[in-house]
């Protein structure tokens, strides 16, 4: 609260009685200050009701505390998320040492260097700026739209470079500024070790490297359809503009022009 008078007579009020007899009599139920509608007053009031509810919780299922902690705090979707992996994950400690106690999980949880948490604290707070929003528009990448959902949305850039489907094309892993045996630089790295640690080249990694970049184009493309509730826009362009502004022709992708037929047939336009 900004009144920092009101606070401190609130406070002194409280100093009137115990926790027990804020927590577990009927003291609670009644107004402590006069006005029962201030703010401040009406916020105490929640945060004691929840905390008792809290107290009051078994304390038999870890993850299951937690979980009801979260119901009863008024928290951010990422903070949300955060939570639930928080049950998960020491439901999984649980599993690993079934008398491991809350202050071994606070210590667990704590730690700097558990790269499992802080993998998902991570990947929580990429998502935070990128939920929708009534009235606005969110612009980012198809990574970045997992989990999200939008009444529209457009899917921009839909062209074979971007959206392979065969190894012989244009790929962004190419690095076209080196000599042919160089240029795919992942795919050379694993050729090495393959050769290091097998003796020979067990199978061809340029090959490789391209499929498994064409699958995941594939997998990023169902995952941005797949975002649209009401209405999709998909598009690419016919040309891309160079550094030195002369125009570059380039072919929609094969998804792309897939679709589009497949959406003809549907609306009875072609047999």
């Amino acid at each position: 609260t900004d009144n920092k008078e009101g606070k401190k007579d609130f406070l002194n009020m409280l100093e009137k009685y115990s926790v027990e007899e804020l927590l577990y009599t009927d003291i609670k139920d009644k107004p402590i200050i006069i006005d029962d509608k201030c703010e401040m007053y009406v916020t105490f009031k929640m945060g004691l009701n929840a905390l008792a509810e809290i107290l009051d919780y078994s304390t038999i299922r870890m993850d299951k505390l937690i979980l009801f902690i979260k119901d009863r705090l008024v928290l951010e979707e990422e903070e949300k998320a955060l939570v639930d992996y928080v049950a998960f994950y020491v439901r999984y400690l649980i599993n690993e040492t079934p008398n491991i106690t809350l202050r071994e999980v606070l210590d667990v949880l704590s730690d700097n260097t558990n790269k499992v948490f802080n993998h998902i604290i991570d990947v929580v707070y990429e998502i935070n700026g990128y939920e929708p929003q009534p009235g606005s528009i969110t612009v980012c990448n198809y990574h970045k739209s997992k989990g999200m959902e939008w009444d529209c949305v457009f899917l921009l850039q839909l062209t074979q470079y971007n959206f392979p489907d065969n190894i012989n094309g244009k790929f962004q892993c190419d690095k076209w500024y080196l000599k042919d045996k160089y240029k795919n630089t992942e795919a050379l790295i694993k050729s090495q070790i393959d050769f290091i640690v097998n003796g020979k080249l067990t199978e061809n990694h340029y090959k490789q490297t391209k499929i498994d970049l064409i699958n995941e184009k594939i997998r990023l493309l169902y995952v941005g359809i797949t975002r649209a509730k009401e209405m999709l826009i998909m598009s690419g362009s016919s040309f891309k503009t160079e550094e030195d502004n002369k125009k570059q022709e380039q072919m929609p992708c094969l998804y792309l022009r897939k679709l589009n037929e497949i959406i003809k047939q549907e609306r009875g336009m072609i047999k």
